[in-house]
């Protein structure tokens, strides 16, 4: 019998490859078409492959995975479309935990094969924090001998919801161009 341990979601990690430069050549005749594949966790997703992308591919897709607690590392590794095998280029892991604080990670990334330089791939990530359903206020009766009193107390846990709510509204606003709403809604979400 195989028992299963119910992992915390912490939220959903967006990871939007944008380009690269300066790519390792691993192709001898035309251009290579380079490609993106991350895993996290037993998660693996990649990205369309550049056609005669060389050494300068742009992707620009969004990729999700959510994010369990505990997991804070993404494997990157970037490769060369072929027929048969594809080519590897480079690969590295990154530390998405910045991401997890401050809701977004923006940088170049170097990429290597056995430790030497193989290019360099820009990322954005963005975290999307699981919003629990703790409310903002708990009710608190305080007794005196001749009269109860009921005060809405702010409740921490409902606060920081409420703070790291206000701040994804924010960024949606301001990376999407879009309320946050319509962003929601175009990613299935009622």
């Amino acid at each position: 019998m195989v028992i299963k341990k119910k992992v915390k979601l912490l939220g959903t990690l967006e990871i939007r490859p944008c380009k690269g430069r300066d790519l390792r050549v691993v192709q001898k005749i035309g251009k290579q078409d380079p490609f993106l594949q991350f895993e996290l966790g037993n998660t693996r997703k990649r990205t369309k492959a550049d056609k005669n992308g060389g050494q300068k591919p742009t992707w620009n897709e969004r990729i999700s995975f959510e994010v369990p607690e505990g997991v804070h590392k993404v494997a990157v590794k970037c490769y060369d479309q072929n027929l048969r095998e594809h080519a590897f280029i480079g690969e590295r892991e990154i530390d998405f935990s910045p991401a997890i604080t401050y809701y977004q990670l923006d940088n170049w990334f170097e990429l290597k094969d056995k430790g030497d330089p193989a290019g360099e791939v820009y990322l954005e990530f963005t975290f999307f924090p699981v919003v629990s359903s703790t409310p903002l206020y708990r009710t608190e009766n305080h007794s005196t001998h001749t009269h109860t009193h009921t005060h809405h107390v702010p409740n921490a846990d409902g606060i920081n919801d409420l703070l790291c709510v206000t701040r994804m509204a924010k960024k949606i606003h301001h990376h999407y161009h879009m309320h946050p709403h319509q962003w929601l809604t175009k990613r299935g979400y009622q």
